[in-house]
């Protein structure tokens, strides 16, 4: 074997010993992945798990002669435990693409994640960054499980929203201009604002808008008027919608760029799906699947529960959520017990949209596997849309209606709701409706504007250099995606701007730090312009390196078996959790030791190309989590 990794000797091990599970080792000086089975296996058999531990080891030995693991790994065991350790052939090997972020790719899964989902007409908010980040990392890991994956930017382009909109937007030009209040500050916008700032005038008109509902008896007809007429597509209200949506998809876009957001596969807002809702109103229509009352149409999940003998206990263990039983939650809504599909004022609901969006994925995409990703707010929603799905998927007539091939993508195991909790400032949650908001926007500029004083704390004349405005960019980013990455994404966050700009810490900062430092020995030490390039890997001897930088290419190694977790668990924070440790253990060895005073000529030429290779594992596994390294700091 010329290459190897954590999993490739992983795999090899599972078939040698059917039945292990390995893991990253609790004592890395003893081993860098481990298993318990021993211990599981003496305990079922009766036996003493020490002296059980060692015949297996024995076992491994003579089976692994026959891998070509043979000379790479050595096998011990402490107690019942069994561990693994790399020989210095094998790191040899191991360092070909140790630095390289690696999954075990799954080429037949056909997936779609979707994430960000802004609003037409509305600036890029705190939720939506936050969305952003979470959903940027989590694409780009799972591109390297599943190389067939596509992204949609679901846009909120379509709903009451818009009746409110259209209707502000006719008082507007008749005024000419209107003032508002917006984040308690009384503001005046016109159509001259509109031209120059287009999504700020339109947010604040739609605030205005709201503010007007008790000034208007008659508010909710009215605005529910203007929003019947654009679903029937008056042209004059139509043009003024494709507007909207043209000026924001345009203003967001440099906002997720400034977010290192990889621009999406498709993008296909909420009123894409009008053709197909109205396929499932008249199916569903036609066939009484489901309750009407006036104007409204909806699931009764009670009477479901206690009908549906057929559902599944993943979906049963839904239904009694839906129905008031275990695991509810607290709510005030009296009719949590049914999903509405239609309101009874006769709108569409997002329910319906959501319903049909999962069925044109599966259906033209060809996806079988649909992960969306929003805050826990919507998880009532899309614990009734999976529900409803699979309540339809199960009648014969839908099954004839769409197909077995996208009855087979639809399957309630492979929707996949992900919530994160809130990210709000110390001045607590904020509402567009009220005007009280704070854009994604104006958070970034405010985070920049501490990151450049910051800097220059450190170094006064840092303003001097061509690249400082860049700098403080990516410093802002980093640290702004660090605070949100590093902790478990259901989690609320509250967001302190001064500590997650520290160059100490467990702080996205402190990544860029350890990483500057690492290509700065490279950069001060090496003759022949050596880098972080895989080039040099050859460079590094393995007997000329210490227990202490052993142990961080141990915990490199065991960034795979991270990886792999964030595939199955959704869970971009056991990746800063690893990056953490291997920093904190470079910083620790940096204090004692000194390339540039090394004697050893063998062995400074190890360290440099060590440092290289950690400073390329850093890089790229930086770049999953969409932060943008640098050079220097």
């Amino acid at each position: 074997m010329s290459v190897i990794s954590i999993l490739s000797v992983i795999q090899t091990l599972q078939a040698l010993l059917p039945g292990s599970q390995w893991m990253p080792s609790n004592r890395l000086e003893l081993g860098v992945i481990s298993t318990n089975y021993a211990f599981i296996q003496a305990k079922s058999e009766g036996k003493n798990p020490v002296d059980f531990a060692s015949h297996i080891v024995l076992k491994l030995r003579t089976d692994i002669e026959s891998t070509n693991l043979f000379s790479l790994v050595e096998i011990s065991n402490t107690g019942p435990f069994i561990n693994l350790n790399f020989t210095s052939e094998g790191w040899s090997t191991l360092f070909q693409n140790l630095a390289t972020p690696q999954v075990i790719s799954d080429p037949t899964r056909a997936v779609l994640l979707e994430y960000v989902s802004p609003n037409v007409a509305k600036p890029l908010h705190v939720g939506h960054m936050r969305n952003a980040d979470i959903g940027e990392s989590l694409f780009r890991v799972l591109t390297l499980k599943y190389p067939n994956i596509m992204s949609d930017n679901h846009w909120g382009d379509w709903g009451v929203q818009f009746g409110i909109l259209l209707w502000a937007w006719a008082q507007f030009l008749q005024a000419g201009e209107l003032e508002v209040v917006v984040n308690e500050t009384l503001e005046t916008i016109s159509m001259q604002t509109y031209q120059t700032q287009p999504i700020d005038t339109l947010v604040k008109l739609y605030v205005w808008g709201n503010q007007q509902k008790t000034n208007i008896a008659d508010f909710d007809e009215v605005v529910r008027q203007e929003f019947i007429l654009l679903e029937q597509k008056d042209a004059t209200r139509l043009a003024l919608w494709q507007q909207f949506v043209e000026v924001s998809k345009k203003e967001i876009a440099a906002d997720l760029a400034l977010l290192n957001v990889t621009p999406h596969t498709i993008e296909q807002g909420e009123s894409f799906y009008e053709d197909d809702m109205q396929k499932i109103r008249e199916f569903c229509d036609t066939h009484t699947i489901w309750k009407k009352e006036g104007n409204a149409r909806y699931f009764d999940f009670q009477e479901l529960n206690e009908q549906w003998t057929t559902a599944s206990d993943s979906i049963k263990k839904v239904l009694k959520k839906l129905t008031g039983g275990e695991e509810s939650g607290s709510t005030s809504d009296s009719k949590m017990g049914r999903g509405y599909l239609i309101s009874t004022q006769g709108y569409t609901t997002y329910l319906f949209r959501d319903v049909a969006t999962r069925w044109q994925w599966a259906r033209d995409h060809k996806r079988d596997l649909v992960i969306t990703l929003t805050d826990h707010s919507q998880s009532h929603n899309f614990d009734q849309t999976f529900v409803i799905i699979a309540y339809l998927i199960s009648l014969p007539e839908f099954q004839t209606f769409v197909g077995k091939d996208v009855i087979d993508r639809l399957t309630f195991e492979h929707l996949i709701h992900l919530p994160y909790g809130y990210l709000t400032l110390p001045e607590g949650k904020m509402s567009t409706r009220k005007g009280n908001f704070l854009t994604a926007h104006d958070l970034i500029n405010k985070i920049i504007s501490a990151a450049e004083k910051t800097l220059l704390e450190k170094n006064p004349e840092a303003d001097t250099f061509p690249e400082f405005p860049l700098l403080a960019q990516k410093v802002a980013i980093a640290a702004l995606k660090w605070f949100d990455l590093s902790r478990d994404c259901i989690h609320d966050l509250v967001l302190d701007i001064p500590k997650i700009l520290q160059f100490e810490g467990n702080t996205g900062v402190y990544q860029l730090y350890t990483l500057a430092r690492l290509r700065s020995i490279v950069a001060k030490n090496s003759s022949n312009a050596q880098s972080e390039s895989t080039s040099i890997y050859s460079n590094i001897n393995p007997s000329l390196l210490n227990s202490e930088e052993i142990l961080i290419l141990k915990k490199m190694a065991l960034m795979p078996i991270i990886l792999e977790s964030v595939v199955s668990q959704y869970k971009p924070h056991f990746i800063c959790n690893q990056l953490y440790e291997v920093s904190s253990a470079v910083n620790s060895w940096y204090s004692q030791f000194n390339v540039s005073q090394e004697t050893n000529s063998d062995r400074k030429n190890t360290l440099l190309a060590f440092c290289g290779l950690t400073a390329h594992f850093l890089h790229s596994h930086l770049e999953l989590l969409a932060i943008d390294p640098v050079e220097s700091m």
